[in-house]
């Protein structure tokens, strides 16, 4: 970069947030012991690349003067518009409007836009942004790589509209240069577009910016419990996780003529296990201890064995349509402890085959599951040879 380019903050800050239903425009909420803009602004201010910052705020903003935020970089206040994309405009024409004794923005400089409710900003996402814009010479866009498949409405049915690798969450700051950003919301105000960020206006000039990988605390205030997750990034804590335990257990009567099978493995033997499914008692404890954790019921909720299409059911495609029920629930399988009781036949042989099918099945690390066997000495219907039970414990979280 051009030693004479200064690189210059513009914080949009004239929106209303009214789905925080709050007696103030969000950015001015407490947060972490300070105002939420204030975050934004004190993270664009302590950049030493940065050399001015400028506000945009409704005509209207009684908050601001109220409580200024007083800083040598603040440059200058601008009034906002009705949307993101002429706020920020009208903070471009003030900086790069020539006038005596102030500062002006060339068209060469750069503008690097931060929302007023993105208070958990790191100083590293920021310095990234800035290093990747200097590099192609055109511009850069913080952002986060989706992990989930997008889904569009249509009416009362979704259809998925864009495969989850090839998608980013745009954040910001997103940085450009004045006068091409400057043309590019001129531009789209002309025509009637609404870009919901500077990186869309950008795209209505042809060009395409670097997708800079942020961090996911950078968080936009949105709604009321957005204020609690910012707090806790801003404490340097990630939100805290859902963690909930299930127990299960299972126990099936030995009967001639039926193979034995546990955990998806048939085991040689005299008797297998009674039951109207393959009789699979280990993953039917399993599958009991996870609805058990995300309150979803039981297995006999889903698969009665009153319903002949379960007849001699594979009890490992049952555990992994208890999976996708916990995963569309938002639930991820941390471990599970799973515990084998029958006198005969010795079964530890099976069990790193066993523990290997479970672990594909609910797409797990090996070490993330566990499995014992034992016997009863004799005592109960197990040590009698009469039945084979299991009992299992499931770690379930979710964000």
């Amino acid at each position: 970069m051009n030693r004479g380019e200064k690189i210059w903050g513009i914080v949009p800050a004239a929106g209303r947030g009214r789905r925080m239903r709050a007696d103030r425009p969000k950015q001015y909420l407490p947060v972490g012991g300070r105002r939420v803009i204030e975050h934004s602004l004190r993270a664009l201010c302590r950049c030493e690349s940065v050399a001015g910052v400028v506000v945009g705020i409704a005509a209207d903003d009684s908050w601001w003067a109220a409580q200024p935020f007083a800083h040598a970089k603040i440059t200058a206040i601008s009034e906002g518009g009705e949307t993101r994309a002429q706020t920020v405009l009208h903070a471009l024409q003030k900086i790069m409007r020539s006038r005596k004794g102030s500062p002006r923005a060339s068209v060469t400089d750069w503008a690097l836009v931060h929302d007023a409710a993105r208070p958990c900003i790191r100083a590293a996402d920021i310095e990234k942004v800035i290093a990747a814009a200097r590099a192609n010479g055109y511009g850069a866009v913080l952002a986060v790589k989706l992990a989930d498949a997008l889904k569009q409405q249509r009416g009362d049915a979704a259809a998925t509209a864009v495969a989850a690798n090839d998608c980013w969450r745009a954040l910001t700051p997103q940085m450009f240069r004045c006068g091409a950003l400057r043309d590019a919301l001129q531009k789209s105000l002309a025509e009637g577009v609404a870009p919901p960020d500077e990186a869309a206006a950008m795209e209505l000039l042809g060009g395409r910016a670097t997708l800079v990988a942020g961090h996911p605390a950078n968080i936009k205030i949105t709604a009321p419990a957005d204020l609690e997750l910012a707090a806790r990034w801003l404490q340097g804590a990630p939100p805290a996780a859902e963690i909930r335990v299930g127990s299960g257990y299972d126990a099936h009567p030995l009967t001639a003529g039926r193979a034995l099978i546990l955990g998806g493995v048939t085991i040689p033997w005299r008797a297998g296990l009674a039951g109207h499914s393959d009789g699979d008692v280990l993953l039917h404890a399993l599958c009991d201890a996870c609805l058990g954790a995300a309150g979803l019921g039981d297995l006999g909720q889903y698969f009665p064995s009153t319903e002949a299409r379960y007849k001699d059911a594979d009890s490992r495609d049952l555990l992994r349509q208890v999976a996708r029920m916990l995963a569309a629930n938002g639930w991820r399988i941390v471990n599970v402890d799973c515990t084998l009781i029958a006198q005969r036949p010795k079964l530890s042989p099976y069990v790193p085959q066993m523990r290997g099918h479970i672990a594909a099945d609910l797409d797990m690390p090996g070490d993330a599951v566990n499995l014992k066997s034992t016997t009863t000495d004799g005592l109960g219907f197990c040590g009698r040879e009469q039945g084979i039970a299991a009992s299992a414990t499931v770690l379930v979280t979710r964000d």
